[in-house]
């Protein structure tokens, strides 16, 4: 018997099933044409991919023994953060482009959580929750969707007072996140503007001894640093403590500087969220095929590239990407799924078909900001920030080349100033290449009179 199938969103739905031998080929239509599903039976694909039932058994190079059973329909899991906010007494300190550091984590958080909304599980806990050392058992603001009008209410009603017990909430997050069920990741984001001080047995070393505790149970931690209190080599500390090393360890003296801050961050987290959740009764993964804008997937047990299923109580039926699969998933290629009889499943090689180091970069946003020296008609000066996701690379060892047209000053870095003097701004470009040579080019133009804006 020949087959045909369709790839529906998030389903696989079959219009025939039989013993096969294999699928010849798979190729996208060039006019968005349908499925060939032999002996002259046509189905319509739409945009997808579509089949040719031949008698050959090759897939991507693979003798296949297939059977395309019932439909897979699956749902994306979603990372769970939890942002953990100093409200000492030093947050009351200047941050350019803010009235205080504290209000302008408050500015950058909502402008964060309006963009994350459906896309992060999002919790907050502050400290100190005195005015002096003390740390609250439990969450100010509940883990949850669309709950960025909660995490702003909260962050308004803190007034900066007390000391930092950094080592105390650290320990306290990661009580709270190592019980949350998260296959697609749990996450603690730390704001924090100095060293610990004054609070009994919670010095720097303390800190660090706490972070280092947090990877072990599961979670990440990352740290945003920021004012002129706090060195990189402390930030660099931290980062490595919480399994985040390779991020930049720059101590943000901005709001540009400190949104520049948690957009790495941000793409560091939804590069490694490729967790999906199969709906129905579970399966084996050897009845699973797996493919991605219609091209198949092979498993990966070493999770290293491709796919590996999971089965637990905790999260019964989910699917996890690794490598430049997981890449192609966040930088917007469809998957699909199908129950079979377990040919499609296989590889003709562990982990082929899929080369992390060809992998390139993928610019998702360039925004800019004025700077603090921008003046409107006089000195447009700009802060431009490139958002890069490249998962086989540090986001440290990508390399940035670009500039604006009549403007001084280089993009040499994910965060740069240019000077556009009275021209009322310009096109520009820049370019991201990875070690291995591979890059990706994105354009945008500036405005004039320092208005701040981004090109997706």
């Amino acid at each position: 018997m020949r087959l045909g199938w369709i790839v529906l969103g998030g389903v696989v739905a079959t219009t025939a099933c039989g013993s096969l031998l294999g699928i010849e080929s798979v190729k996208l239509a060039a006019d968005g044409g349908g499925v060939d599903a032999g002996d002259g039976a046509v189905a319509d694909g739409g945009d997808g991919a579509v089949a040719d039932g031949g008698d050959g058994a090759v897939v991507d190079g693979a003798t296949a023994d297939a059977c395309m059973g019932t439909p897979v329909t699956f749902s994306r899991l979603l990372p769970k953060v939890l942002l953990a906010v100093d409200r000492s007494a030093s947050m009351m300190g200047p941050l350019t482009g803010a009235s205080s550091r504290l209000s302008g984590i408050r500015a950058v958080l909502q402008s964060w959580r309006a963009a994350t909304a459906t896309s992060f599980e999002v919790g907050l806990v502050h400290f100190p929750t005195d005015n002096m050392c003390a740390v609250m058992a439990g969450l100010r603001v509940p883990l949850g969707f669309n709950n960025g009008t909660a995490i702003d209410n909260h962050l308004a009603s803190l007034v900066p007072d007390g000391t930092s017990p950094t080592s105390a909430v650290m320990t306290e997050a990661r009580d709270i996140m190592k019980f949350v069920p998260a296959p697609a990741g749990r996450h603690i984001i730390l704001f924090n503007d100095g060293p610990a001080t004054g609070c009994s047995g919670d010095g720097d070393a303390q800190v660090v001894a706490a972070i280092q505790t947090i990877p072990p149970t599961g979670t990440r931690a990352f740290t945003i640093a920021l004012g002129t209190d706090i060195s990189s080599g402390y930030v660099a500390q931290m980062r490595n403590a919480g399994g985040t090393a390779g991020l930049p360890n720059t101590v943000a003296q901005s709001v540009t500087e400190l949104t520049a801050a948690l957009d790495v961050v941000t793409d560091e987290i939804r590069r490694g969220s490729c967790a999906l959740q199969l709906d129905g009764t579970p399966i084996s993964a050897s009845s699973l095929g797996v493919r991605l804008g219609g091209n198949l997937v092979p498993r990966s047990p070493s999770h290293t590239n491709g796919w590996d299923y999971f089965d637990t109580v905790g999260a019964p039926g989910v699917v996890t990407l690794y490598g430049a699969a997981c890449g192609q998933l966040v930088a917007g290629q469809t998957i699909s799924f199908s129950n079979g009889c377990g040919g499609l499943v296989e590889a003709p090689v562990a982990d082929g078909g899929v080369d992390a180091a060809t992998a390139a970069p993928v610019i998702t946003r360039v925004s800019w900001s004025p700077s603090a020296s921008c003046t409107p008609i006089f000195t447009n000066e700009y802060v431009v920030s490139t958002t890069v996701i490249d998962i086989d690379t540090a986001l440290a060892n990508l390399s940035y080349s670009g500039s604006v047209a009549g403007c001084t000053g280089s993009i040499n870095s994910a965060s740069s100033t240019v000077n556009c003097g009275s021209s009322p701004g310009g096109n520009g470009s820049v370019l991201v290449t990875d070690p291995q040579g591979n890059s990706a080019l994105k354009s945008f133009t500036l405005p004039p009179d320092c208005v701040a804006g981004m090109t997706p």
